[in-house]
């Protein structure tokens, strides 16, 4: 036989082997996210392996939590199986439109009303209106309509919002409780009881800084408080003042309530109080008594816990406070946790029901929140406990990411009044008429961004006393008109009063 025979041969049954191998491919399912297994989504003997993007470091003990999620969900039927991609915290936001842009293979991420919005008018979120009504009835059930309005864009729902209590609850920070029992001072309720704290401290620890994390917003309770239709903090260019009976769509940049909030921040700042870009490292900057006060969204478990591992006085507390605690509590929006599925997911379906999964029972909620009992944690009563589990297995998840008041468990130090005062935190709470209102930012999208980037910019210069605050704000106010100021605050007052109208 020549070898010129030989090759034909060769390579005649090289393609009828690939040919072959492509149907048996095909069949089988390999080659997609789907694989056989007993039971599976809609009975049909698959499972969809989904990939979660999830904020920040991976957690100690993660691969084997995932694991017993997976096997779980395995023995559920849920016909799901998941993987944790960890990307650092202060990469994240720009990383989802990243993914969005280039459709990466991710399927879950973390979302907040501050970002939601960007990726819905990037076509970078898929609506869940038909999953949910499948897959997430126990969802629906359980969430209220004024939170499911806030994850809805033009009647789409994009995101399973959290639950938490909501009413002022980003209003509020953490302090130390052992250092205000060693400065004698029992309670902070006033602007007044907040400074004499912090200098106590810095007298007391003239190496630290007392005020590390605080964007400002804690202050809104002292000088007047807002409605944020974009952004949060002190990065929302347009705002609503509550107290305004005409509910005025305004330059934030320009109110009084900024003015003020800044140059008190300028004070402290050159007091030596106050550092302006919180560190990476802040939570163990707070539990080794290097910072005396930073941001808070009431007590997590996790940020409890961690306090406590890495905290060297055995008294050491966290406190959550909310200055001026005898004014209403304002219901403006539910929070910054929502979990949306990425537009392109192979199988919504599939995500919403891992959703619905972990949202649906205690002991599916443990398992994502605290690990595997009696390797991650223990139980004490119905209080969580580290005692006796190795620091390797401390297992500490960012579990606000997919909070559920229902079945969340807290340190047996907070007792169960706690958790029954965050069951009751929202109920005699204020609400307006704009409450849960999200911008659809497509029409003003690139005003939004150029503004986004001149508020990252000058805002903190603006904090910084040591840069002349005139000519800095002057500059500033400038270029925010110049970038479309005027655009944003007509659209979103057009967008605002419509959506008053429909839920009169």
């Amino acid at each position: 036989m020549s070898t010129r025979v030989a090759k034909t041969i060769l390579r005649r049954a090289f393609s009828a082997i690939s040919v072959i191998l492509a149907v048996v491919l095909l069949i089988s399912g390999c080659g997609s996210k789907e694989s056989d297994t007993k039971g599976g989504l809609g009975g049909d003997g698959k499972v969809v392996n989904l990939r979660y993007a999830y904020i920040g470091n991976e957690p100690k003990g993660q691969a084997e939590v995932t694991e017993a999620l997976n096997k779980a969900m395995a023995e559920d039927g849920v016909g799901v199986s998941i993987e944790f991609v960890f990307i650092p915290s202060d990469e994240y936001v720009n990383k989802l439109v990243m993914i969005a842009a280039a459709k990466e293979d991710y399927d879950i991420c973390w979302t907040m009303p501050t970002n939601m919005p960007d990726l819905v008018s990037r076509k970078g979120l898929a609506p869940l209106n038909e999953s949910l009504d499948k897959y997430g009835q126990n969802l629906k059930e359980a969430i209220s309509d004024l939170q499911w309005r806030e994850v809805t864009i033009d009647g789409k729902i994009y995101g399973v919002p959290g639950l938490l209590p909501a009413a002022s609850c980003d209003r509020t920070l953490f302090v130390r409780k052992d250092f205000m029992k060693k400065y004698g001072i029992e309670k902070i309720e006033t602007l007044e009881d907040f400074e004499k704290y912090i200098r106590a401290y810095k007298k007391d620890r003239p190496e630290g800084i007392a005020i590390r994390g605080f964007s400002g917003r804690e202050l809104f309770r002292v000088y007047g408080d807002i409605f944020e239709p974009i952004g949060k903090e002190l990065n929302s260019p347009v705002c609503v003042e509550l107290d305004d009976p005409n509910m005025e769509v305004k330059n934030f940049y320009k109110t009084d309530i900024f003015l003020n909030i800044i140059h008190k921040i300028r004070e402290w700042h050159a007091e030596g109080l106050y550092e302006i870009e919180p560190p990476k490292d802040l939570e163990a900057l707070f539990a080794q008594g290097l910072c005396a006060a930073m941001w808070s969204v009431l007590n997590t478990h996790e940020r409890i816990s961690y306090f406590k591992a890495n905290c060297p006085e055995p008294d050491g507390m966290i406190e959550s406070i909310l200055l001026n605690p005898d004014k209403p509590k304002n219901l403006i929006k539910f929070g910054a946790d929502n979990l949306s599925v990425f537009s392109m997911c192979d199988n919504v379906d599939a995500a919403v029901k891992f959703i619905s999964w972990i949202r649906g029972s205690q002991e599916a909620y443990d398992l994502i929140s605290y690990g595997i009992e009696g390797v991650h944690y223990k139980l004490d009563g119905e209080a969580i406990s580290y005692e006796g589990i190795p620091p390797e297995k401390m297992y500490l998840a960012k579990n606000w990411m997919w909070s559920d008041i229902r079945y969340m468990r807290f340190d047996k130090a907070l007792g169960n009044e706690y958790k029954q005062m965050l069951l009751d935190w929202d109920k005699d709470a204020k609400s307006y008429p704009f409450t849960s209102f999200t911008l659809n930012r497509a029409p003003i999208n690139d005003e939004i961004n150029q503004i986004a980037a001149l508020t990252a910019e000058y805002v903190p210069q603006l904090k910084n006393s040591k840069i002349d605050f005139q000519s800095t704000y002057e500059t500033f106010l400038k270029k925010l008109d110049q970038a479309g100021m005027d655009k944003i605050i007509a659209e979103v007052t057009k967008q605002m009063k419509e959506y008053i109208e429909k839920n009169k």
